[in-house]
């Protein structure tokens, strides 16, 4: 005989008893599955009493999104969470349905819609006791695309205006780990200016060392060619300061090319 998996025995007992059992107690039996963990076979309870136009077809067309969004089926949730606002605005619940249309987008990793969906209800709805939530997860869409300023400032308002919301704690982190990761960057910027700096500068000694060697050698031609002329002794005596003060500063562009050269090497990881 081919054993029948919990959710197949659940869906089966719905079946068998749906002529039976009362609009109440299926709509508890959903409740239960949904506790306990059963979401798909609590979703197909709640639709089934949604289509049976009872007492209980609004709070079923409610919790058959929600339990959906915890099946992951994030379209199917959005559809019904619409439905019920569309349906039902006045309902205590469409308020939360307006919020987790939010979430369903935000986990279904659509972070522009999820934003769309979270600011249409912070806009619609200000004092809600999601409002705090609705922030936070508009932090995390702004995370999940880069635009990290921004995610702090939605986060810093978590902390400050809802400081009893549930999620003022992982605020507090966020925060936490953008500013540590700004830190970073600008460490990062740092380091490559700094190394780009050296580079330059390396380069730039190294240009002004040729242009010295390329003067002095040219001051020596002009020596030799004046050694046996007595006349021009002074002109003579004159090349040798220049040749002097050469070399001199040519000696100073060795010291900084080895001082540049000493930083790096400092800068290089240990064991490479």
């Amino acid at each position: 005989m081919r054993k029948i998996g919990t959710i197949g025995l659940l869906l089966l007992i719905a079946a068998v008893t749906v002529a039976a059992d009362s609009p109440r107690e299926r709509f508890e039996s959903a409740i239960d599955a949904f506790g306990d963990g059963e979401y798909e076979a609590a979703a197909e309870l709640f639709d089934s009493l949604v289509e049976e136009d009872t007492e209980f077809s609004r709070d079923a067309l409610y919790w058959s999104g929600r339990s959906f969004m915890a099946a992951e089926r994030f379209d199917a949730a959005d559809a019904r969470f619409e439905r019920f606002i569309a349906e039902y605005p006045d309902h205590e619940y469409a308020e939360a349905a307006a919020y987790h249309r939010g979430r369903a987008a935000f986990l279904d990793n659509d972070y522009e819609a999820a934003l769309r969906r979270f600011d249409r209800f912070l806009e619609e709805s200000p004092g809600s006791d999601y409002a705090g939530n609705a922030f936070y997860w508009s932090g995390e869409s702004l995370m999940s695309l880069g635009r990290y300023d921004e995610a702090r400032e939605l986060f810093q308002t978590v902390v400050v205006d809802h400081p009893r919301s549930f999620r003022v704690e992982a605020a507090r982190y966020r925060l936490e780990l953008i500013d540590l990761s700004r830190r970073e960057r600008e460490l990062l910027e740092l380091l490559r200016w700094s190394n780009e700096e050296q580079l330059r500068l390396a380069a730039e000694l190294r240009q002004r060392e040729r242009e010295y060697h390329q003067a002095v050698d040219g001051y020596r031609r002009q020596l030799r060619e004046l050694e046996d002329d007595p006349e021009q002794r002074v002109e003579a005596d004159d090349l040798q300061e220049r040749e002097r003060q050469l070399e001199e500063r040519l000696e100073a562009v060795r010291l900084r090319e080895e001082a540049v050269e000493l930083l790096e090497s400092l800068e290089e990881p240990e064991g490479r």
